[in-house]
């Protein structure tokens, strides 16, 4: 009987270092999808950056010489900003063909980044109220 008491209790040494697996496992779990989440507002910032940047040189060497409206690099990143963010103000506007395609191309971007910007906010704050109405 002795032995069979041993051998339980090895069972149950067994059962509690799996238990605590699953806990740090669970931890382990919960730090990467909050480092996902975090990462991908990054992702989305930086690819936006990327965009502006590249948007701005693009419509900066399609239209110096031809708009006279873009006389430097300034100009060419004020129209890229005013138009990803679908504001338009008017005061700088491509007048080639090149720059046209690449002003809907932007006005796609922009709508595209920033609703994804939007989603992943919700996403975060929706999972945050979830877990605080689960651990209540």
């Amino acid at each position: 009987m002795r032995g069979l008491r041993i051998v339980r209790l090895f069972r149950l040494i067994r059962l509690l270092r799996f238990v605590r697996f699953l806990v740090r496992f669970r931890i382990i779990l919960e730090a990467s999808a909050r480092f996902a989440e975090k990462t991908y507002l990054l992702y989305i910032a930086t690819l936006g950056g990327v965009v502006v940047m590249s948007a701005a040189l693009g419509f900066y060497y399609m239209e110096v010489n031809v708009n006279e409206n873009v006389s430097s690099l300034w100009d060419a990143f004020w129209w890229t900003v005013v138009t990803i963010t679908t504001v338009g103000y008017g005061d700088i506007y491509p007048v080639t063909t090149a720059g046209r395609i690449l002003a809907i191309a932007l006005m796609l971007g922009g709508i595209g980044t920033f609703s994804s910007i939007t989603a992943a906010i919700a996403a975060y704050t929706i999972s945050k109220n979830k877990n605080k109405a689960t651990s209540e």
